[in-house]
Parts: structure tokens; sequence; C-alpha cells
């Protein structure tokens, strides 16, 4: 349903905008953010150019059904991110009091815990319209790309709502079955 109702809105527009971004310079941005302190800070996705690698994690909306798996199952990550010398930020439409408030919920109530990156507020959507996933003028689809050190874009996901929420279940069924092979771990 939700497949079909994608494919027949204007989601892509009448813009000729390639859809893929890789090898494309990324689109910088300034916005208000939630940090691990739970401090709102002015992120800006230029400061980290020429020093580390950036993973941008689109996710639709806070106290969403997949949203706090998703966002805690990175979390668990964040030590492999700074170890190879990658930023985290997690941005949704919301607002950083929402964020505040999320994180401030407790995980069994389907809050997220204090988690260790910033969370980016993109409620003027602008970040998402850029970089493609912003959905019918509400919220993002889920998306992940990885900007290198000179602003690159080096890598894209972006994820239809259902099929995400598969694929998140079918890991986690994965991880408990083979967690003693899986590399890196």
């Amino acid at each position: 349903m939700f497949l079909k109702k994608l494919c027949r809105s204007n989601f892509f527009g009448n813009s000729r905008r390639s859809f893929s971004l890789v090898t494309k310079k990324a689109y910088n941005f300034t916005a208000q953010g939630l940090n691990k302190n739970n401090e709102i800070i002015n992120v800006d996705l230029s400061s980290f150019i020429g020093q580390k690698y950036c993973c941008l994690l689109f996710y639709p909306l806070n106290y969403t059904f997949v949203c706090p798996t998703e966002i805690i199952e990175f979390n668990k990550h964040i030590k492999d991110f700074e170890n190879k010398n990658v930023e985290l930020l997690g941005i949704s439409v919301d607002s950083v009091y929402s964020h505040l408030a999320w994180k401030n919920m407790p995980i069994e109530k389907g809050g997220i815990g204090n988690v260790e990156f910033t969370l980016v507020s993109d409620i003027n959507k602008d970040i998402s319209k850029n970089y493609n996933v912003l959905y019918d003028n509400s919220f993002a689809l889920r998306g992940l790309f990885i900007i290198d050190k000179n602003g690159c874009v080096r890598h894209q996901t972006v994820n239809d709502l259902p099929i995400v929420e598969k694929f998140v279940q079918s890991t986690g069924k994965r991880d408990k079955k083979h967690s003693n092979q899986l590399p890196n771990r």
C-alpha cells in the first residue's frame, strides 16, 4: 500500500535533479541539534569536512515503532564509529525539544535513552529535501549517507518504511543466531 502510494505520488516532483547523490558534493546544512550531553547546539556539516567522515542517519519521526530500535542499535556501535573517525548524526523533522523528550522517555515505554550521538532537528525540512528523502512534504524516509572527509557523498541508501522494519527484524534474528560468527564483534 505504502509503495503504491509512493509510486503514484509526486515524490520525485518535476525536478530533473538526480536522485543519487553518490560522487556529488554533500549538501551543507546548519541546524539545531541535541548532543550527547542533551545540550542544544548548532550543527554545521561543513565543520566536519577535512576532519572526519560523517554518517547521516535519516529517520521518519520520534516516537514511531521502528525508530527507537534503529537509533538504539546505532548507539550500541557508537565507539566503532568514533574509532573510525566517523561523526554519526541522526536527522528527523522533529524539534530539538521533541528529541530531548524522546531521550528522557524510558526505553521500555518507547524512548531511546541517552544516545551518545547528536540528533539534528530538520524542522524546516530543508535537509531532508536536499538529500532527496523527504516524503510527501511531511517526514523523511529512512536514509543513510556516508560523506567522506572531502565532503563527497560516498554511499547512499534510502528505504521504503516497511522494508526497513523487515530488515531490522531479520537482522536482530540473525544476530541472535550467529552473534559469535559475525566479524568485528
